[in-house]
C-alpha cells in the first residue's frame, strides 16, 4: 500500500505540473493582460501601464516568465494577487475551508441519500414509487448546476422568502450573534447551494446505484438466500448492496472532480465565497497568479479524489491490495 501511495503521489505531481504550464501558457498568450481594465481610465497613461507590467515581470519573455513562476512555486510562494491586492496564499487560505465545507458535505449527503433512494427502488422495482423516483432523477440529473440553483433560489428565495439569496452570512447581524446563533446563520446560508450540490449528485449515485443492485439480485447467492427464508429487505440491504458498491466507489472518484467543477457556478450564484467565486472573479480580471493557484489546488483536490477512490478499492477487494 505504501508502494502504491509513493507511485501515486509521484504521478499527481507530475499531472498538476502539466496542468499547471498548461494553464500558464493559455492565460499569457491570450490578448491582454490584468492592466487592460484601465484602458478606459484617461488619467493611466501608457506609460504607467508599461511601469506596471515592469514591476510585475509582465513584459518579459514567456520562458522567462514560467521560470520564475516555478522558482516561486518551489518556495511556496503563489504570487501576489492583481484584483485583491494581497498575497495569492491568503485569498486561497480563506476561501479553500469554505468550499471544503460544502462540496464535503456535499459528497456525504449525496451518496447517503442516492443509496438510500436506490435500496428504496429496489426493494419496490417496477412499481409506482419506482418509475417515479426515477424520471425525478433523470431530470434532475439532466438540469445544469447552476440552472438548478437558479431554480431554488427564486423558489425558496423569492416566492417562498424562507432561506437567503446569497453569502455566507447575514452582513448585519452576524457580528453581533453568539456562538450558538453564528452556526444558525451559517446553516440557514448553505442550505440553498448544499441543496443544488446534493440533488445533482444525488441523482446520478441513485440511478448507478439502482442498477447495480438489479445487476446483482439474479445472482446464485443471493437465490440462497431467499431459499433460507431471509426477507426481500434484508436480502437487499445486507446481501446485495455489499456487492454493488463497486459501482458507487468508482463513482466516488469521478463525483468529487464534478463537484468541484459544478460548484463554481453554484457558488457564483449564491454568491458563496468559495473557491469557485475566487475562480470566476480572477478570470475575469485576468489575475494570473490566482487562476493559477486556483487551477493547482483545483488539480491536487481531483486527484485526492481519484487516489481515495483507489484505496476504497483496494480495501473492498483484497484481490487489487497486491496490485
Amino acid at each position: 500500500m505504501i508502494a502504491f501511495l509513493l507511485r501515486r503521489a509521484a504521478h499527481t505531481l507530475v499531472v498538476v505540473a502539466a496542468v499547471a504550464t498548461l494553464v500558464f501558457a493559455l492565460v499569457h498568450l491570450a490578448p491582454g493582460d490584468p492592466f487592460a481594465g484601465s484602458l478606459d481610465n484617461p488619467n493611466v497613461t501608457e506609460e504607467v501601464r508599461a511601469r506596471w507590467r515592469a514591476a510585475y515581470g509582465l513584459d518579459q519573455p514567456l520562458p522567462v516568465q514560467y521560470g520564475r513562476y516555478l522558482s516561486r512555486l518551489a518556495r511556496g510562494d503563489l504570487g501576489w494577487s492583481f484584483s485583491r491586492q494581497q498575497p495569492v496564499a491568503s485569498v486561497i487560505g480563506e476561501a479553500i475551508p469554505r468550499t471544503l465545507l460544502l462540496v464535503g458535505l456535499a459528497l456525504v449527503l449525496a451518496f447517503a441519500a442516492g443509496v438510500a433512494l436506490a435500496l428504496a427502488q429496489t426493494r419496490r422495482r417496477g412499481r409506482p414509487f419506482d418509475r417515479v423516483a426515477s424520471g425525478v432523477s433523470l431530470v434532475l440529473l439532466s438540469i445544469p448546476d447552476f440552472w438548478l440553483g437558479l431554480l431554488l433560489l427564486l423558489a425558496f428565495s423569492y416566492w417562498l422568502p424562507l432561506f437567503p439569496v446569497g453569502g455566507m452570512t447575514d452582513a448585519v447581524e452576524y457580528p453581533y450573534l453568539g456562538i450558538g446563533g453564528r452556526l444558525l446563520d451559517r446553516a440557514h446560508h448553505i442550505v440553498l447551494p448544499l441543496a443544488t450540490l446534493v440533488l445533482a449528485a444525488g441523482a446520478v449515485v441513485a440511478r448507478y446505484q439502482r442498477a447495480a443492485l438489479l445487476e446483482v439480485l439474479p445472482r446464485d447467492y443471493i437465490r440462497s438466500a431467499r431459499a433460507k427464508g431471509v426477507g426481500e429487505k434484508e436480502v437487499i440491504a445486507r446481501h446485495a448492496l455489499r456487492n454493488a458498491l463497486m459501482p458507487s466507489i468508482t463513482l466516488l472518484g469521478t463525483s468529487l472532480p464534478a463537484l468541484v467543477g459544478g460548484v463554481v457556478f453554484v457558488e457564483k450564484v449564491f454568491s458563496w465565497p468559495g473557491m469557485g467565486l475566487v475562480a470566476v472573479d480572477a478570470v475575469s480580471s485576468r489575475d494570473y497568479p490566482l487562476v493559477l493557484a486556483v487551477v493547482i489546488v483545483g488539480t491536487i483536490v481531483v486527484a485526492a479524489g481519484n487516489l481515495l477512490a483507489d484505496v476504497l478499492y483496494r480495501v473492498a477487494d483484497p484481490r487489487l491490495r497486491d496490485a
